[in-house]
């Protein structure tokens, strides 16, 4: 979904606002995918659902951060 509210796509700005949220701390894979789906699903009422292949916790690194 697009809109000129986010100035992105409804995926990339919950993306960009999940790294902005944790400043100062590493963001995981884990917690960056976590809060896409939630905002995305929130923000889209359930209209855009994200995906991902299978989650590996043992394989769980920091995309951000320190």
């Amino acid at each position: 979904m697009e809109s000129d509210t986010w100035n992105n796509g409804l995926f990339t700005y919950a993306f960009l606002l999940g790294l902005v949220s944790e400043e100062g701390n590493p963001v995981y894979l884990s917690e960056i995918r976590t809060h896409v789906n939630k905002l995305v699903n929130k923000l889209s009422n359930s209209r855009q659902i994200p995906t991902a292949r299978e989650e590996n916790i043992s394989r769980d690194y920091i995309i951000f951060g320190q």
